[in-house]
């Protein structure tokens, strides 16, 4: 049994001060993430275009194996210039298929 939730939208136009980024599972190996045990997390650094900017992360979908608890938390811990870092984790016995996540980076304004 997999459970499974999907759903994104953001209005923007690109190139006029917004980048979109995303990262999936398929860019680790996330062996760890399927197991359901410990705390697990994964990181990822974004450069864009611009500088400096602020963005906004999203989850834009994931996949469960079946369980009972299902713990997903993902954040940008740190932006610096036209960088910005990325974390996504879970912990507990919660075992996470897949997942995919996005990131709005945008001009930091006035």
């Amino acid at each position: 049994l997999v459970n499974q939730v999907s759903c994104d939208f953001f209005a923007f136009i690109p190139d006029k001060g917004y980048e979109f980024v995303s990262v999936s599972d398929a860019d680790y190996d996330i062996e760890s993430f399927r197991t359901g045990s410990g705390d697990r997390s994964v990181y990822k650094t974004f450069t864009s275009k611009y500088s400096d900017i602020d963005s906004t992360q999203y989850v834009s979908g994931f996949q469960f194996i079946s369980g009972e608890a299902y713990r997903l938390d993902t954040g940008i811990t740190d932006t610096r210039g036209s960088d910005i870092d990325l974390i996504i984790r879970t912990w507990g016995e919660t075992k996470l298929r897949s997942f995919r996540v996005g990131v709005l980076m945008f001009k930091r304004s006035a």
